[in-house]
């Protein structure tokens, strides 16, 4: 059993989303995972199709920092892939980025290897081939789920010591102010990595100061970027003002409690860890399809764990096609000939969008593709006395972090009270706007760090150039 992390009250509060949650800290223990006040956000308003409310459309597949995601690797220095093997990792993530593009993924997971520098500084050859990585990934329209890594085997001892890897990250963080915008561009989300095997926080070859480490890690990634973490024990070392932005990623997803993944349902402080998944883009991940630490892994399971961590983005590559072993075919491959009624998603609270489901179900691997991260669609359209009015809707399975609406009426900007909070899974947010019939209403959800990134609704509007066409032409 995984050590139990101290408790600590504090105040949370959502920077960037007017989200506020307020409480005293009277205790000299400082961690723990925040507690949360009532939310900004209205649930059980029912959804009326009012607005050409769209069914299976893949062009919402397009939607950004959503959904299934690949992965991919990068070892600074040779340049190869994964830091054992031979393979290109430029080459690598083109063809990551092709693989899965008719699953509609856009998201992958880059692991960055710095284990051939674990003695020594980063040469600046490294760093031009990390700024090749990004721009192809740029060039791409696709976002990486970032994280550095040392150690990648038991018998290779790759991990650097902390004063190295406290050098390390000053480089890094010279490299992403020289490339801000690409970096911004580019990175979804980052992870937290560094420590341990493969990045997760355990197995590391050498003593690292966590305490000195992870506060730097904060440091250097910008303050406006999410950082997932991979197991809660971390939280004794993040500064208590960088919480706003920490989530967690389970990267043992098997549907039942196990020691490899998150803590167990039971622990006093599960439904805290939730919360904070709530409050930031969040990812997970099934073992290999050909690992058989639990077998057969249950597809239903996995979904109720999927739910309830408000899943952003989740691994296509670890448990679908990638092989021909164990245990094959994968859950994501046998999830698509799993159905699952409109019934089934009622009485076990899932949300789903109800247009969405063909002669009363959908199957859940089109679920997944669907309804990871958000699924916004308007609806609800009202006009009275010069004022109209419609709502947004939210049936995906977490919140549209990164997005702001805009609405105009003939062109002109009408400004909206809005936070993010209000379109949480299964809530709505109106707005309201002066009309008169004839009058053009437009809204736009664009990203607040990459303008170029949109939001198509899960309606048949007219959408251009990210503005969808509510009322008029």
């Amino acid at each position: 059993m995984r050590k139990k992390f101290s408790p600590f009250i504090w105040s949370l509060f959502v920077l960037f989303f007017a989200s506020c949650s307020n409480s005293s800290n009277e205790s000299n223990n400082r961690y723990q995972i925040p507690t949360s006040t009532e939310k900004l956000r209205e649930k059980g308003v029912p959804f009326i199709n009012n607005l050409e409310a769209s069914h299976v459309d893949t062009a919402l597949l397009q939607n950004p920092d959503r959904g299934f995601r690949g992965e991919t690797y990068i070892t600074l220095g040779s340049g190869v892939a994964y830091p054992s093997g031979s393979k290109d990792g430029l080459e690598e993530l083109r063809k990551e980025i092709e693989l899965y593009k008719d699953e509609g993924v856009r998201i992958i997971q880059a692991y960055v290897y710095l284990s051939e520098f674990y003695k020594k500084d980063i040469p600046q050859e490294a760093f031009e081939q990390l700024t090749q990585f990004f721009q192809i990934a740029a060039d791409n329209n696709t976002r990486l789920l970032l994280r550095f890594a040392y150690d990648y085997s038991t018998s290779n001892k790759t991990g650097a010591k902390t004063k190295q890897i406290i050098s390390h990250l000053d480089q890094i963080d010279q490299w992403i102010q020289t490339n801000n915008e690409l970096f911004h561009q580019t990175v979804y989300a980052t992870q937290l990595g560094i420590i341990g095997l493969w990045g997760e926080g355990h197995g590391e070859s050498r003593p690292i100061d966590k305490a000195q480490v992870v506060p730097k890690f904060f440091e250097v990634i910008p303050e406006d970027i999410f950082v997932q973490v991979r197991l809660p024990d971390f939280l004794e070392y993040i500064p208590e003002d960088q919480f706003y932005r920490v989530s967690f990623h389970d990267d043992f997803l098997v549907g039942v409690d196990h020691d490899w993944g998150m803590i167990p349902r039971d622990h006093e402080q599960f439904q805290d860890l939730l919360i904070m998944n709530k409050h930031a883009l969040s990812d997970g991940e099934m073992p290999w399809g050909r690992d058989t630490t639990i077998s057969p892994m249950e597809p239903l399971l996995i979904l109720e764990q999927i739910v309830y961590y408000s899943l952003t983005s989740l691994s296509i590559k670890h448990n679908y096609q990638e092989d021909d072993g164990g245990n094959h075919p994968y859950v994501l491959e046998r999830a698509k000939s799993i159905a699952l009624s409109e019934t089934y998603l009622q009485e076990n609270n899932i949300p789903y969008n109800p247009m969405m489901l063909e002669n009363g179900e959908i199957d859940l691997f089109t679920y997944l593709q669907y309804h990871l991260g958000y699924n916004l669609v308007a609806g609800n359209f009202e006009e009275h006395n010069g004022t109209g009015s419609f709502r947004v809707h939210n049936f995906g399975l977490a919140t549209p972090h990164e997005f702001t609406p805009e609405i105009q009426v003939n062109g002109e900007v009408i400004p909206q009270q809005y936070s993010s909070e209000e379109l949480m899974s299964q809530a709505s947010t109106q707005f309201t706007f002066p009309y008169t019939k004839g009058d053009t209403v437009t809204l736009s959800v664009t990203h607040r760090r990459v303008p170029e990134l949109s939001i198509k609704l899960a309606n048949s509007l007219p959408y251009d150039g990210g503005v969808t066409v509510i009322k008029g032409e």
